[in-house]
């Protein structure tokens, strides 16, 4: 009996020791999700390219993804980011927008609230002119994801480099994203401007939440105007000057090609009290003057 406990230990040990060998040896294969990139168009140097930024989920569904990539090429970084955009993300939510930081890194914190799966799934992109021929590299840098399984179990993402190759300029130079804006003429799509009292945020303050869409261009920045008061540029979130909002708001959402969408908060009517007992006293006097005025006639 001994002889055959001993053996089962064996092989469950065994199989624990190949399991943990698994993943430290494969540890992308069992815990990982990915990151790929491509350029709508062929790149050359001294072009204005777009290159996106895609996440392949591996099957599993995530509902947030936290970190950064770390961008580079042969030459000792001789290109310039001009831009990045979130235009047709599949994430809806962006605690900390793409955006980028020393060393040429774009950290990042975005989310969607239903979670979402897939491969080639576009988190967003980086518009940079590259000035020399050779090879640009985006490298994932600590970015992990979360599944949507009410855990927020991790997932992290594989730190393979993806490689665009740049090609030798033309005559020519074209800045891709240039033409994206000069021929955007649509403007943002309607949205609703959200007011919001939270005592974990901006000290209890009453503040605006709004957040438009556009599909061409994308949302450059908001313009809050708050009664007689000038207007106020901001982004998605603006703590009111008079806390008692007696006046309309209107907030307007501008695209890159200076496209515009409208909103506006209205201002509640207050009920006015003494008006309304005034209305109701005197339409009682009224009543009971009738009532005399009819017991007398039948006397």
């Amino acid at each position: 009996m001994n002889n055959i406990i001993k053996k089962i230990n064996k092989k469950v040990g065994l199989v624990l020791v190949i399991f943990l060998l698994g993943i430290i040896i494969y540890p992308n294969k069992i815990f990982a999700a990915t990151i790929s990139t491509s350029s709508d168009s062929a790149v050359s140097s001294g072009d204005t390219s777009i290159i996106n930024i895609f996440l392949d989920t591996e099957g599993e569904l995530i509902n947030t993804i936290d970190g950064s990539v770390a961008l580079g090429d042969d030459h000792s970084g001789n290109f310039e980011v001009k831009d990045i955009s979130l235009v047709n993300s599949v994430f809806s939510m962006w605690p900390r927008k793409p955006s980028l930081d020393e060393g040429h890194k774009i950290s990042f914190v975005g989310g969607v609230p239903s979670g979402i799966k897939g491969n080639r799934l576009l988190l967003f992109k980086v518009i940079v002119k590259i000035n020399e021929s050779g090879n640009f590299y985006i490298t994932p840098s600590n970015i992990t994801s979360y599944l949507n399984d009410g855990l927020a179990t991790p997932r992290f993402i594989t730190k393979d480099i993806s490689t665009i190759s740049v090609g030798i300029s033309n005559d020519t130079q074209i800045d891709r994203w240039k033409e994206i804006i000069s021929n955007d003429n649509i403007a943002p799509e309607p949205f609703t401007v959200n007011l919001v009292q939270d005592i974990n945020l901006y000290d209890g303050k009453k503040f605006l939440f709004f957040e438009a869409i556009d599909s061409q261009s994308g949302i450059s920045y908001y313009e809050v105007r708050e009664g007689i008061y000038p207007a106020v540029r901001t982004g998605t979130s603006y703590v009111l000057i008079d806390q008692n909002k007696t006046d309309d708001i209107v907030v307007t959402a501008y695209d890159k090609a200076g496209n515009f969408q409208v909103a506006t908060l209205k201002v509640k009517e207050p009920i006015h009290w003494v008006s309304i007992v005034a209305y109701v006293i005197l339409i009682l006097c009224f009543y009971f003057l009738f009532k005399k005025i009819r017991k007398n006639k039948k006397k």
